[in-house]
């Protein structure tokens, strides 16, 4: 048993690769998934905590008596990096995420089911009938457990102190303990089963060895009410057997019986179960807060959707995402008669969260995208369906204004829930001023003016814009005009884009490596987009928030800088559609946190002032101190740029007062979180 330190934690959370297979799900008996929950716990907030206890939780009610002693042969052994390097310490991290919700107050509350007229005997007060209590109790039955010794958990107590400390059992038996309705009856040795054959309407027998047989000498008959539990298939076996049989084991047998009372309860068929020491049931997880809200008026189950990207060009991909749970998705961006040039290789993958890439537009035409979305709303009348288009600017304004209608009035005719327009490729435009379209106001304002002139006024229109300018004040005061001219038409825009830049690859220059101009995208323009949406947040423009956001706190940012919805790309090329429930409810829980009671309330909370001025910024210095106890002696903070930090004889960090300015660069790149941020004391102030 090991509690990690919070670097640490992050350390092993920051390896876990999002397996598609989900190889340590698989391999847990009680079918917990380490993927989501290290997923969850990523930022480290209260709310992500909480929400990755509850994954961890909503199956396993010992779930820090499990991380303390599951053995190596279940997740670890199954994932992945055990092949390559060495397994994500799962175990560990899931008993310092349940310590920590523990500590800080953050384990969930399952909401119990309707109470239900019927009461159950659970003699023993083992993992096995304990799991079996809390899935019963929380599922509405009255549950009263019977146990001869004056502490509950069984076997538990005898493990070695260094091994499952006492604190960790009792914490996990009184959460346990709060699933339901579950009465505790302690130094009640039971001999005589007939009284609560007839008292109760189930009776589960939960002893483990020498303590079952004598029961069951001593009851030969026993009633169809009365059950054990069970290892395998053999019924008239319970834990009695020689073989061991893991704590997180004992739990799934619990769960299953759990199942198996239900059933003769409800009078229903007794469930099929293949191997009783594995059990995937779980308690509801709810999303704490709605996330409902609507797009031009139109409801939607979430602000979040696929941005016009490689996870959206096609029905089959859009089909996919809506069957993972995305709200909508705009379709990727098709022309009409034009030459679709998609270089090899256009992706590109800076760091681990930003990409890059060099890819214009979808290479399937107009009419096959407005057959796809004639069939996405047929199969998806509940989803925000979207296409991108765009046109030519050559110049000739006969010639481009009949490419950007025609493809406006194209896509209109397939009943499109909404068209975005692209007027921010990172690889310009034919004869453009300035190397994007929206970079220069006025012929943006041209191209946005010919769209709305025959837009149907149902459809709402998003233009696409790039943050690559001085201000883009300037770029919405003129597009303002134009949507003032049309007020009986919806229309906004969508920013910022991806965001242009150059990447040098070998090539086939002789010279040097070509240089490809690509898109970043992903968390290293987050901030330029946060940038850019701060300023576009007073115009009085509806925004449709793009590029940068990797996860769901980056998103809220978005939403609390007043967009309407947020559009997603890296993230989901990254971790896959599936990445949506992650985003969903990682939103759900801060908003809970926060008190904040729905995605409209959360729009434009941080509006209208939503930077802190520069001067207003506090002049008040902190100062770095070191933890020994975690410092390694790397001797990394003496890179100093101030010269702040030498070392002691131990190899610990000394801080000159004097020197310090307080810059905090040290502790953001202490990798074992050995140094923190104080306040100085009287001396400390002598030149800061």
């Amino acid at each position: 048993m090991a509690l990690l330190t919070d670097k640490q934690l992050q350390a092993e959370i920051n390896r876990c690769e999002f397996c598609v297979e989900k190889p340590c799900e698989t391999a847990c008996p009680v079918n917990i998934s380490p993927r989501d929950f290290l997923m969850a716990a990523k930022l480290g907030s209260p709310s992500d905590i909480e929400r990755s206890a509850a994954i961890i939780l909503s199956k396993n009610p010992f779930a820090a008596v499990c991380g303390a002693v599951c053995p190596y042969t279940f997740c670890k052994k199954a994932c992945v990096h055990s092949q390559f390097d060495s397994a994500i310490n799962i175990t560990d991290a899931q008993h310092t995420i349940i310590n920590i919700a523990k500590r800080k107050g953050l384990l969930p509350r399952f909401d119990v089911s309707e109470k239900k007229d019927k009461k159950i005997a659970v003699i023993g007060a083992g993992v096995a009938a304990l799991s079996a209590s809390a899935f019963l109790a929380q599922k509405g039955y009255s549950v009263s457990v019977f146990e001869k010794n004056k502490k509950l958990g069984g076997s538990l107590r005898a493990l070695p102190e260094k091994l499952l400390d006492e604190k960790t059992i009792n914490s996990d038996l009184s959460n346990l303990l709060s699933w339901g309705d579950i009465k505790i009856n302690n130094n009640v040795k039971v001999e005589n089963l007939t009284p609560y054959f007839s008292e109760y309407d189930v009776v589960l027998l939960g002893m483990i060895n020498e303590s079952f047989e004598e029961l069951k000498l001593k009851n030969k008959t026993l009633p169809k009410h009365c059950f054990s539990i069970l290892y395998n298939s053999d019924s008239t076996e319970s834990f009695n057997s020689k073989k061991k049989i893991h704590t997180v084991e004992k739990v799934a047998a619990g769960k299953n019986s759990a199942l198996i009372i239900e059933a003769f309860l409800l009078k229903k068929e007794k469930p099929e179960i293949e191997n009783y020491l594995r059990n995937s049931d779980s308690v509801a997880c709810e999303i704490p807060v709605g996330l409902e809200t609507t797009f031009f008026g139109r409801k939607i189950s979430s602000p979040f959707l696929l941005s016009a990207a490689p996870p959206t060009d096609g029905y089959q991909q859009m089909k996919r995402a809506y069957e993972a749970g995305w709200a909508g998705g705009v379709m990727k961006t098709a022309f009409d008669g034009t030459p679709i040039h998609i270089p090899s290789q256009y992706m590109f993958k800076v760091t681990e969260d930003t990409y890059a890439n060099c890819d214009n537009v979808s290479g399937h035409s107009l009419d096959r995208v407005v057959e796809e979305v004639k069939q996405l709303i047929r199969e998806f009348p509940d989803r925000l369906t979207l296409a991108s288009t765009g046109g030519s600017v050559s110049g000739n304004d006969v010639f481009d204004k009949n490419s950007w209608q025609s493809n406006t009035i194209k896509l209109d005719s397939s009943g499109v829930f909404g068209v975005e327009y692209s007027l921010s490729c990172p690889q310009g435009g034919d004869s453009a001023e300035g190397a994007i379209v929206s970079q220069n106001p006025k012929l943006a304002a041209k191209i946005i003016d010919w769209v709305m002139e025959v837009s149907n006024p149902e459809i709402p229109k998003l233009f696409k814009l790039t943050g690559a300018v001085t201000s883009i004040i300037p770029v919405l005061r003129e597009i303002k005009k134009v949507f003032n001219r049309y007020p009986n038409k919806k229309a906004g825009v969508t920013l910022a884009n991806s965001f242009p830049s150059m990447i040098f690859r070998a090539g086939d220059k002789k010279e040097w490596d070509e240089g490809i101009i690509a898109g970043l995208s992903g968390e290293g323009v987050k901030n330029l987009s946060n940038k850019t949406l701060a300023e576009a947040a007073n115009m009085g423009v509806t925004i449709s928030g793009n590029g940068g956001p990797m996860d769901y706190k980056a998103a809220a940012d978005f939403l609390a800088l007043g967009c309407e919805t947020v559009q997603f790309c890296t993230v989901a090329t990254k971790y896959g559609v599936e990445i949506i429930t992650e985003l969903e409810q990682g939103l759900s829980y801060l908003l809970k946190q926060k008190g904040i009671k729905s995605v409209d309330e959360l729009r434009g909370i941080a509006l209208p002032n939503p930077v802190t001025d520069f001067m207003d910024l506090t002049p008040i210095k902190k100062i770095p101190e070191c933890i020994d106890d975690l410092c390694l002696s790397c001797g990394n903070c003496t890179r100093c740029p101030y010269m702040a930090i030498t070392l002691d004889e131990n190899k610990k960090p000394v801080v000159n007062s004097e020197n310090c300015i307080g810059c905090s660069i040290c502790v953001k790149t202490c990798f074992t979180g050995a140094l923190f941020m104080r306040d100085r004391i009287a001396e400390e102030f002598s030149i800061h």
